[in-house]
């Protein structure tokens, strides 16, 4: 799964694996994924993500399907 990433935040850093990304334009796009999708979700949630998550993997066939890839 990791080998395919494209951002990682890690606590308040946000890193971008620039093997991956070809343009700008996807760079700003891993931007706006990481801190909005997940540092916005994190702030909005709070500790309840970790559940949030898990039960949108628990009942999506979609998610797992991607999860486990």
């Amino acid at each position: 799964m990791l080998e395919d990433a494209l951002g990682v935040l890690y606590g308040k850093d946000l890193f971008l694996v620039s093997q991956q990304i070809s343009s700008a334009e996807d760079a700003n796009g891993v931007i706006l994924h990481e801190v909005v999708g997940h540092y916005g979700l994190r702030g909005f949630f709070g500790n309840t993500l970790d559940f949030v998550l898990d039960d949108i993997h628990l009942h999506n066939p979609l998610i797992q399907q991607y999860a486990t890839g």
